[in-house]
């Protein structure tokens, strides 16, 4: 988009201001905030709108999702952009730590690896048998989870609600 273009479409957001953005009748605009600098309000065909941050990063152009508008205040998001301009000045990409959390392994491919380097290892049937049905009663509903989400304290509440549910003294996987 040509500098002249851009000029029309740069204007100090408020809320009231971003409320009476036109929606376009194709694709996405972007409108600039004259406050703070490199945060834009997309606004699509579909009438979504949301705040990015458009920097040079390392060399290149990046346009990082703050939120939509209404999940912050425009306030809120020019303090969020004002973060994400310091971490690009210390040398961040706030991008590739976003794309880098997507790489990071779930529950359900740690247990794939597992049972896989377990069968490799010659673990008993009856074993794998046993664990196996564990997994799939406890630990299959967190099979999308990413492993980085999971701290001390939600495995500590985890395993006091299957401790609740199984008061038995008896393993839940076997039969009676």
């Amino acid at each position: 988009m040509g500098r002249q273009q851009d000029e029309g479409r740069r204007l100090a957001f408020s809320k009231a201001r971003l409320a009476a953005l036109p929606t376009p009748a194709k694709g996405r605009v972007y409108y600039h905030d004259e406050k703070q600098q490199g945060l834009t309000c997309c606004v699509t065909e579909a009438g979504s709108k949301t705040y990015y941050l458009y920097r040079w990063v390392q060399g290149r152009p990046e346009r990082v999702r703050i939120a939509k508008v209404g999940e912050l205040s425009v306030e809120q998001a020019r303090d969020e952009a004002k973060r994400m301009v310091g971490e690009i000045a210390t040398g961040k990409n706030p991008q590739v730590e976003r794309i880098g959390k997507r790489g990071e392994p779930t529950v359900a491919e740690a247990w794939q690896h597992w049972l896989t380097t377990a069968k490799l290892h010659n673990r008993r049937k009856n074993y794998l048998d046993h664990t196996t049905k564990a997994y799939e009663l406890y630990v299959k509903p967190w099979a999308n989870r990413r492993l980085s989400t999971l701290t001390a304290d939600v495995i500590t509440r985890w395993h006091s609600s299957i401790a609740s549910k199984s008061l038995s003294g008896k393993c839940c996987c076997c039969k009676p």
